[in-house]
C-alpha cells in the first residue's frame, strides 16, 4: 500500500497544532523529537513533548537528544 505524503503548515503552539491535526487525520502514530530543556526553562516554556505524551489519543514515537555537558 502506497501512502501519500502531505506537508501541512499551521499557526499556533506546536502542541495544539499537532493534537488538532492528529485528531482530524485519525492518526495511528505521531512521531516527534524532543530537546533536553531542564529547570526554569522547562517550567516557564513547558514541554511540548510532555504535553503531547499526556494528550495524544494514539501511539507516539519520541526521538531525543543526549547532549554532552562536559564540552
Amino acid at each position: 500500500k502506497q501512502t501519500e505524503l502531505q506537508v501541512l503548515v499551521d499557526a499556533g503552539s506546536a502542541a495544539d497544532v499537532v493534537l488538532k491535526r492528529a485528531a482530524e487525520l485519525g492518526s495511528d502514530l505521531v512521531s516527534f523529537g524532543r530537546t533536553s530543556k531542564t529547570g526554569l526553562a522547562r517550567i516557564i516554556l513547558g514541554s511540548t513533548a510532555q504535553i503531547l505524551l499526556e494528550h495524544l489519543k494514539c501511539d507516539a514515537l519520541v526521538a531525543g537528544v543526549r547532549r554532552n555537558m562536559g564540552n
